[in-house]
């Protein structure tokens, strides 16, 4: 993961494929003690690599490929229970449209 903010790659996780690093990002995300689920607009997923169980042999990508931003998953929460996304309470008039 990538925090955008502080401008660090946190540590690199090994997971199968992309649909487990996804869902694990998934449950940071919307994991209310967590610091994603505060600032989910600060992180990032990136993949950096393979890594070979059977050998323990690591192949590095020449450059961090992005893969997801946290704000993809963040779901709708009940108050006090980490990040809120709000709907709009009044639709505005579009522009040049006479009130």
């Amino acid at each position: 993961m990538y925090d955008k903010k502080a401008m660090f790659f946190d540590s690199p996780f090994c997971v199968e494929n992309d649909i487990q690093a996804a869902r694990a990002f998934d449950q940071a995300v919307n994991d209310p003690r967590s610091t994603l689920s505060k600032y989910p607009a600060d992180f990032a997923l990136y993949y950096l690599g393979e890594y070979d169980s059977g050998t323990g042999a690591v192949m590095c990508s020449d450059i961090p490929r992005l893969r997801h931003e946290a704000m993809e998953f963040v779901r709708k929460s009940a108050v006090g229970e980490g990040h809120e996304v709000s709907e709009p309470t009044t639709t505005l008039p579009a522009a040049g449209a006479e009130e």
